[in-house]
């Protein structure tokens, strides 16, 4: 590259993509984009994209086998794995490559392809380059959380990134961890007749969602999936044929083996802060290892900022276009806004689809809050009787003496779309009035949202 000193150095191609490509555009800023892997960032190469690709084709295969019970009687002739995989891998890799091809192309800033490490505050190395910037932003996102488990090192296993792009389809699968990513996987693999086992050492699935969902999430996926509760993994190992062994104790204290071709690791995220160099710099990490920030998503370091998963806070990329649409405002110049959020959405695309925003009931007991719940069944309006969505709810956390919806949580199908009305809401002014008073089509799912609270 030709220049050694910039205006500002974006250091992650997700969120961060739009953001310099805004200085570079908007501000004249000579910026450089830093990017190790495939542009596009975790999302499109390993993330949201790939994984609700797979997932819409596990979505039909279940509706196809449960389709007796609508008076079609349907069968799957045949699930072609590897195509569905393929269709996926090449849309992805396809996007990935237009963009380096227009990085290549554009003039109006610099990309570095390479890991960037700090080598003192305002400069960094990418292989043989060494560049510096007045300002920084590190967008480096994070990576699959490894767990210490005795044997796990010298055991092949998956995580996250392995099973968006699997060689093959596995027999069976056994999964370590249960959160969002753990059962939109287990869903995917599942629904296409892999079988399942999932270990969860909470007492639920999905258990930093509301109590409630938490519980009847479990329900379902126990009845499709063998599913293990209150269960911590003791030692991993291979068996003689090349097996994945998984040793546990179960909440009773039962001590046992289990057994699957394929090991899938899915117990959360860390931060990729280790990896940068950031002890050269004056960038302070919290105890979980993420770049701490104000509300204007200011670092430490004067002249540095952070945005998306790197930051800890809500790990979702709405979340991180919305920072990085705030970052290039308040870089700008104009008046400074501070980041808000509130009413961030958040869902899962298993079966059942989750969506979520606000305070959960234990965040809202712990908080000592006046609240109310108000809940109802999705079979409580014709359209939900009509789909069979025998256990899909609605709950909301109400305030009533404000009159305001403080958080709201759904478990059935289209719960990812529904959850927007309340968003909504509550953007404006989390008015319960706003939702009762709307005019809601009949006969459509979306009266559940109305008639819940």
């Amino acid at each position: 590259m030709a220049k050694e000193h910039y205006d500002l150095i974006v250091i992650g191609s997700g969120a961060g993509m739009a953001l310099a490509q805004y200085a570079a555009a908007n501000l004249n800023w000579e910026t450089a984009l830093v990017e190790k892997g495939p542009l596009g960032g975790t999302c499109l190469n390993r993330g949201c994209i790939p994984s609700k690709r797979l997932i819409h084709s596990a979505d039909i295969a279940e509706t196809v086998r449960h389709s007796a019970r609508f008076g079609v009687h349907g069968e799957i002739g045949k699930i072609d794995f590897d195509a569905i995989v393929r269709e996926t891998n090449d849309y992805v890799n396809g996007q990935a490559a237009d963009m380096a091809e227009y990085m290549k192309n554009q003039e109006i800033m610099d990309y570095y392809q390479g890991e960037a490490v700090f080598v003192s505050p305002h400069t960094l190395r990418i292989g043989d380059d060494q560049i510096s910037a007045r300002r920084l932003v590190i967008a480096a996102g994070c990576r699959p959380r490894i767990p210490r488990i005795e044997g796990l090192a010298e055991v092949d296993f998956w995580t996250s990134d392995e099973a968006l792009r699997p060689p093959a389809q596995p027999k069976s699968l056994i999964i370590i961890g249960g959160g969002f990513i753990a059962v939109e996987l287990a869903h995917f693999y599942g629904a296409l007749g892999t079988e399942v086992t999932i270990i969860q050492r909470s007492p639920w699935l999905l258990s930093r969602e509301d109590e409630d969902i938490s519980r009847v999430f479990t329900e379902i996926f126990s009845d499709k999936y063998r599913v293990l509760t209150g269960t911590s993994v003791n030692e991993v190992s291979r068996t003689g044929e090349g097996n994945k062994k998984v040793a546990v104790t179960d909440r009773s204290g039962k001590v046992f083996e289990l057994e699957a071709d394929t090991l899938l690791i899915a117990t959360g995220l860390q931060p990729n802060t280790d990896l940068l160099g950031l002890e050269k710099t004056k960038m302070e990490l919290d105890e979980k290892g993420y770049v701490k920030t104000d509300e204007f998503l200011a670092t430490t370091q004067d002249g540095a900022w952070a945005l998306g998963d790197i930051i800890g806070r809500y790990p979702f990329r709405h979340t991180a276009n919305r920072e990085a649409k705030i970052l290039a405002q308040n870089l700008g110049g104009g008046t400074k806004i501070a980041m808000n959020y509130h009413a961030k959405p958040r869902a899962v695309f298993s079966s059942p689809q989750v969506a979520s925003v606000g305070f959960t009931e234990q965040q809202a007991r712990s908080r000592n809050l006046n609240y109310e719940v108000r809940k109802l069944p999705f079979t409580g309006t014709a359209m939900g009787e009509a789909i069979g969505a025998e256990k899909g709810f609605v709950k909301y956390i109400v305030l009533p003496e404000e009159g305001r919806i403080a958080g709201c949580h759904i478990l059935g199908p289209q719960a990812s779309i529904l959850i927007h009305e309340v968003v909504v809401a509550m953007v404006t002014g989390g008015g319960v009035d706003s939702i009762l008073n709307a005019v809601h089509i009949h006969p459509s799912l979306s009266e559940v949202m109305q008639w819940g609270l």
